[in-house]
């Protein structure tokens, strides 16, 4: 009947193992609902097949004598594309078979554009962090050794945060690997400043206007981040640099800055950031800052008891009792 029409081979033989290599030759499979029926009624080999259906975009049409609505309802359901029924209208038929075929054919298409973006996004991802490791590599190496420490301290902090029931849907695997790749670049914002006042920052000399000025460069790093990712969207990889960036300056009560944010509005990543740098900053004596010769170099304990009096101040409480349940880890990577 429908030969004139389509190119037409039996594929499904129910007496035959399945065989997912060869489905993707088919734009569209028909089956009376007798045989549907069979597929179904066989669970494991049910899975497979519309498994294989879903992941090559491929229709698949029930044919039955029988005229329900209620078994319409369930051939649909069960995973059917559509539902036609005898006797049948020729003209009718071959309307709704090309109507699935077009469907795959948008589905297909929809899947080479996501594969392309992916790729383009991915390939984003891996230049953005050269360009960042190229920015960081001209600052030195104990500022570089300050660095792979606060990605440490993020992953360690953060691993131990994710006990917390409220935080497992959003620490997840993929956010350990974006942090621990994007914190080197948290003030990336800073080439933007005057150099003089960057290093008058580092050595402790800053008065107060110059220190508005340097306040700047949390903004400025999200603005940079802004243009990165412009035209890109719901991207969780530029999401978290944009965190970081913008926000690694914030505290818990809302005394920090670009956007004085208070609590939960501050962006986990950079919460994570903030109290990483903190005690990085507090127990090493290093070429970061190394040139402020008003900062005292604290023990690990000092720097912990420091942390304890700022909890619900400068960092969440549950933020402080996750660095306390891992701080003997910390000190041995310190």
């Amino acid at each position: 009947m429908l030969e004139n029409e389509y190119s037409i081979e039996k594929y499904l033989k129910i007496e035959q193992p399945f065989q997912e290599k060869t489905l993707n030759s088919f734009e569209c499979i028909c089956l009376d609902i007798d045989t549907f029926k069979h597929i179904v009624e066989k669970k494991e080999n049910s899975h497979k097949i519309m498994r294989a259906l879903q992941t090559h975009s491929i229709p698949l049409i029930v044919f039955s004598k029988e005229r329900s609505r209620d078994l319409e309802s369930e051939m649909l359901r069960s995973g059917a594309f559509d539902f036609i029924t005898f006797p049948i209208n020729l003209k009718c038929a071959i309307a709704r078979i090309d109507k699935s075929i077009q469907y795959r054919e948008h589905e297909m298409l929809l899947k080479e554009i996501a594969k392309i973006r992916s790729y383009e996004v991915e390939r984003l991802q891996i230049n953005f962090v050269r360009l960042l490791n190229l920015v960081e590599e001209n600052k030195g190496s104990e500022t570089m050794s300050h660095l792979k420490r606060l990605q440490n301290y993020c992953v360690i902090i953060g691993k131990s945060l994710r006990k917390e029931k409220r935080y497992r849907k959003i620490i997840s695997d993929r956010f350990f690997k974006y942090i621990y790749a994007l914190a080197p670049m948290h003030d990336i914002g800073t080439v933007t400043l005057p150099e003089s006042i960057v290093l008058k920052y580092a050595s402790g000399n800053i008065n107060s206007t110059e220190y508005e000025v340097y306040k700047n460069h949390a903004r400025k790093g999200g603005e940079i981040i802004d243009q990165i990712s412009e035209g890109i969207e719901d991207n969780f990889f530029l999401d978290i640099a944009y965190e970081l960036a913008q926000s690694h300056q914030e505290y818990w009560t809302g005394v920090g800055y670009p956007d004085v944010l208070v609590g939960d509005e501050i962006p986990l990543s950079a919460q994570l950031l903030r109290i990483s740098e903190d005690y990085n900053v507090m127990v090493q004596k290093d070429a970061y800052r190394s040139h402020n010769n008003n900062r005292i170099t604290k023990t690990h304990k000092e720097a912990v008891d420091y942390i304890i009096s700022q909890k619900n101040i400068l960092y969440s409480p549950e933020l402080v009792e996750a660095f306390l349940s891992v701080e003997e880890v910390i000190e041995k990577i310190t």
